[in-house]
């Protein structure tokens, strides 16, 4: 008989080699973005399994070691919710905010008004804020937020107005660093707000980096 035998393998991550030069070409446009107050946008593409989320998790680590002052917000883009708006936005403020499945509507309010107001902010973004975590929220801006679902204009000029504030605010606060994953798989507002706010926030130090197919 054969007997069966489990290899338990090392509790490590294997050697990162091969990348040397896009790892030094994404840290160079980076650091360039924060010293000159340049937006700055890159995208990551290639086939599944080719290395792109080891790429990122390397050139974020570098980033954490040797930069000072930079505030990360990453996200992922959802398959499942490809088709809801401002999901995969909606993921980075949730993550910079430090929510988690299953929060109560509550308490993912109170986490947003603590953004708003650690930003500056005017309340009303709270409501605006909440459209991208999916939830409907009453405020005393009710009647403003009832008249923008009237208009899917309205709310998506509101919604992309709202996180260009909060992007704008934090960039002034400090270096940023946005990284979006998978963006083949993302939601079409999503990715016109990004486009929107590499625009407007052409003279801020926000490196956009992505991932995809």
């Amino acid at each position: 008989d054969t007997e069966d035998k489990t290899y338990v393998l090392p509790d490590q991550q294997s050697v990162f080699i091969g990348r040397d030069v896009e790892l030094g070409d994404l840290l160079t446009r980076c650091r360039r973005c924060w010293a000159e107050d340049v937006a700055t946008w890159s995208l990551i593409t290639g086939a599944p399994g080719i290395g792109k989320s080891r790429l990122v998790s390397e050139f974020l680590n570098a980033v954490q070691t040797c930069e000072q002052d930079v505030t990360i917000v990453r996200a992922s883009a959802d398959e499942a919710r490809r088709f809801v708006a401002w999901s995969m936005l909606g993921a980075a403020v949730r993550n910079h905010i430090g929510l988690r499945p299953g929060d109560e509507v509550e308490h993912a309010r109170a986490r947003l008004e603590e953004l708003v107001a650690t930003l500056g902010l005017e309340t009303t973004h709270v409501d605006w804020l909440a459209y991208t975590l999916g939830l409907r929220l009453e405020s005393e801006t009710a009647g403003i937020t009832g008249a923008a679902k009237l208009d899917e204009r309205i709310l998506r000029d509101q919604v992309t107005g709202a996180l260009g504030d909060v992007f704008s605010c934090l960039s002034a606060q400090s270096k940023v660093l946005l990284v979006l994953e998978d963006v083949h798989r993302a939601d079409a507002a999503s990715l016109e707000c990004v486009d929107v706010l590499v625009h407007r926030l052409t003279d801020s130090p926000i490196a956009v980096v992505m991932t995809g197919r």
